[in-house]
């Protein structure tokens, strides 16, 4: 139909009539139309072969669907004579809005408008039923897996469908498509899988670099990464912030939809999410909390060691201790059947609690969990940790923990005679957050029992470089009030040799000594390889620091902000204490003995 126009170069002549800004729009609200693909993902459990059909499906599926999309506008556009509709072709279509192909098909064909609309239903119908199927799964997945209540992963007892999530994601779809204008539910649509596939390019970063050191296969790689990932991450973004300034109610839809969901997760996803995968079998706390928490994990060997570090920076801080303990339960062997193991987790805090003053408020618990790390990042999330301290053996290879803590770490080697070691601190200083940290952790451990400090600084960049790194050394100095304290430079003999060798030489100078080194900057490895090695070889006690940037930031921090300012208004804090009291007369009425070693033998019966 284009070649029988004979003035069809001329529709394709000008190709940008809108400039850049409308192609980055279009991109924006027909992003929708390439969503889809992601549903074949979705449908994981139900494909035979998965590792390698899926990246072929999503591939395949993809050329089909922009082969075609591309045919269409080749023929719509090329086919329609300007001459004869008075106007340019994409303006003509345009102009329509949702309609244009069907009045450029009017032009085309006897009947044209009723075959588009015909194609139309059936691919419509096609969608919903992939839309509603892809729903459906995640929906059913996510009540499997707790995130949503349990009712959503209910079979029918016939054909073995998720029934009660497909009849939800009906009921949503269908509310929407009533409430809302079309255009404005592709474009809150199209803001959603952008901000979607934003976290995923992410993911894709994250999970690759999570299970760098367990050598797995997969059915397809991304090339050239992580380039394709961060270009994906980008271009997506910036479609996502066009259409804020472009269709700001887009985003108001979208920022609504997010904030719903977020209330779900916090209020009932996370709770159920964390009694599933790491319940809480004992909880030993104090009637007060403190802001400032600290997190010891655990290890039989190193546990008092660890609690003597965890003392000496709640002392100095005015915070508290939590001391975990995790019961690891084999993956076959059901949480619900473990319902004895948490006596024999409360045992293991005897002998750590003759070593603790109880000067210190400290708290005790106990986790059961198929992965210890699950146990963990679910307390440093309820309990709202800010500095985790752990066995460094433990640490080193969980790439896991490192990625989704929100808390700063410090991953311990203990030496042969810590209480010595602990009498001088040697601070390693780098550039970089973690290096401050290391200065704030030394400067709490002295206070407290009146060590000794040095730091050191091993040389490696510009004189004028250095003499900044030294500027600010000084203000981190003078921020925690550290004087007098030994300040030394270490420099590599020659400039092919490694500094990890003079430094080495500087921290042997004294006898006994614990070393406090950052986690280094490197963006593709947790621990830079100057740490690991200066760690390995060191025989003295050695800490390594992790700073997280936003380790002082919780949930508790802003709601105590809000909490000020309902407090300022009367009717505003009278509503606040109802509801308070309401939620208490709710969990006055519920079962008791979730969080203690009875729970799972009330289950079991």
């Amino acid at each position: 139909m284009t070649f029988t126009n004979p003035n069809w170069p001329t529709n394709f002549r000008d190709f940008f009539p809108n400039g850049t800004s409308g192609l980055i729009l279009a991109m924006g609200i027909t992003f929708i139309a390439f969503e889809g693909y992601e549903i074949i993902a979705q449908a994981g459990d139900e494909i035979k072969k998965p590792k390698k059909n899926i990246p072929k499906a999503i591939l395949v599926s993809l050329g089909i669907v922009v082969s075609v999309y591309v045919l269409f506008a080749f023929v719509f556009i090329g086919g329609l004579d300007p001459l004869q509709i008075g106007q340019p072709a994409w303006e003509f279509i345009g102009d329509y809005g949702e309609l244009g192909i069907i009045e450029a098909a009017e032009y085309y064909l006897p009947f044209g408008a009723l075959i588009v609309l015909a194609g139309g239903f059936v691919s419509t119908l096609a969608a919903l039923n992939a839309t509603t199927f892809a729903a459906s799964r995640v929906s059913f997945a996510m009540g499997r897996n707790h995130d949503l209540p349990p009712v959503f992963s209910r079979l029918h007892p016939k054909y073995r469908t998720p029934f009660v999530s497909t009849i939800c994601s009906a009921v949503v779809m269908i509310t929407l498509a009533m409430l809302f204008d079309l255009t404005m539910i592709a474009l809150a649509a199209s803001v959603m899988f952008l901000f979607l596939f934003a976290q995923v390019n992410v993911a894709c970063i994250t999970i690759r670099r999570m299970a760098k050191e367990k050598k797995l296969t997969y059915g397809f790689k991304t090339p050239f990464f992580p380039v394709v990932p961060a270009i994906g991450f980008a271009v997506v973004s910036i479609l996502a912030v066009y259409l804020l300034f472009a269709q700001p109610l887009s985003w108001a839809i979208a920022i609504v939809w997010i904030g719903v969901g977020f209330l779900i997760y916090r209020l009932y996803t996370s709770k159920r999410e964390k009694q599933a995968t790491a319940p809480l079998v004992f909880n030993q706390e104090p009637s007060e909390r403190k802001e400032y928490r600290i997190l010891v994990v655990f290890s039989k060997n190193t546990s008092t060691k660890l609690a003597k570090i965890a003392a000496a920076i709640a002392d100095q801080k005015d915070g508290e201790i939590s001391f975990l303990s995790v019961i690891t339960v084999p993956k076959q062997t059901p949480l619900s059947f473990a319902n004895k193991s948490g006596e024999t987790g409360i045992g293991v805090f005897d002998e750590l609690k003759k070593s603790i003053s109880h000067s210190i408020r400290h708290r005790y618990l106990v986790r059961l969990s198929h992965d210890p790390t699950e146990a963990i990042l679910a307390t440093a999330e309820d309990e709202g940790i800010n500095t985790m301290i752990v066995d460094f053996s433990f640490l080193r290879h969980n790439r896991k923990l490192l990625s989704l803590s929100t808390c700063d770490i410090i991953g311990v080697v203990p030496g042969k005679d810590f209480d010595k070691d602990m009498s001088n601190l040697i601070v390693s200083y780098d550039v970089g957050r973690h290096s401050n940290l290391g200065l704030e952790i030394a400067h709490a451990i002295s206070a407290d029992s009146k060590s000794k400090i040095r730091v050191i600084r091993g040389v490696t960049q510009s004189p004028q470089a250095e003499v900044e790194i030294v500027n600010k050394i000084n203000e981190v100095m003078f921020d925690l009030d550290i004087k007098k304290i030994q300040f030394e430079k270490v420099y590599p003999k020659t400039k092919n040799m490694l500094i990890s060798s003079e430094l080495l030489k500087s921290y042997n100078k004294t006898k006994n000594g614990t070393l406090i080194l950052g986690a280094g900057n490197q963006a593709d490895a947790a621990f830079s390889p100057k740490a690991l090695e200066l760690a390995d070889k060191s025989k003295k006690t050695v800490f390594i620091v992790r700073n997280h940037m936003f380790s002082e930031f919780h949930t508790r921090s802003f709601f105590n902000i809000l909490l000020q300012i309902i407090k300022e208004n009367k009717i505003l804090y009278r509503s606040y204490i109802e509801i308070l009291a309401g939620i208490s007369f709710v969990k006055s009425k519920q079962k008791i003995g979730r969080y203690d070693e009875e729970y799972f033998d009330s289950k079991s019966q």
